[in-house]
C-alpha cells in the first residue's frame, strides 16, 4: 500500500516536471515600452549626479552636476531596439561619463551610445562593470 501511494506521488511530480514553463516572451508593444521607459532619471557616480529627462517624443536631456557645479547639459534623441532578453535604448548624442568614474576624466561627448534597459527593473544600464546607470524616478 505504501508502495503504491509513493509511486503514484512520484507519477504526479514526474508529469508536472513535463509541463513546459510559461515565459512572457512576448516583447512589448512600443507604446508600452515608451511609457516604461520614458520619465525622470538620476545616477549618482563620479562624486555628482546627473540628471535624465526621457520624452515620448522621442528626446532626453543629459546634465551633470558635480560639486554643485553643472559640468554639462546635453540634449538629443533616443530610440530602442529589443535585444534578446532585454532592450536597447539609443542615445543620441550622448555625454560618456566612464572615464570620470574609471579615472576621474571630464566627460566624453559620443555620437551615439547604446544602454540596456530590462522591463522589469527601472535602471537603464550605460555600463554594468562600473556600475554607471540611471534610477527611474518616482514621479507623483
Amino acid at each position: 500500500m505504501k508502495m503504491n501511494i509513493l509511486i503514484s506521488f512520484v507519477c504526479i511530480i514526474m508529469i508536472g516536471c513535463n509541463k513546459p514553463i510559461k515565459k512572457n516572451d512576448s516583447p512589448l508593444s512600443p507604446q508600452e515600452l515608451n511609457s516604461l521607459v520614458c520619465g525622470q532619471y538620476r545616477g549618482a557616480y563620479a562624486e555628482g549626479t546627473e540628471y535624465f529627462e526621457i520624452r515620448t517624443n522621442g528626446t532626453f536631456s543629459q546634465t551633470f552636476v558635480r560639486r554643485g557645479l553643472t559640468n554639462y547639459v546635453a540634449e538629443g534623441s533616443w530610440h530602442f531596439k529589443r535585444s534578446g532578453d532585454n532592450y536597447r535604448v539609443v542615445f543620441e548624442p550622448f555625454m560618456d561619463l566612464s572615464n570620470t568614474i574609471f579615472n576621474g576624466r571630464g566627460p566624453e561627448k559620443n555620437t551615439g551610445w547604446d544602454a540596456v534597459f530590462y522591463e522589469d527593473e527601472l535602471r537603464i544600464y550605460f555600463s554594468r562593470d562600473l556600475a554607471y546607470f540611471i534610477l527611474k524616478q518616482d514621479v507623483k
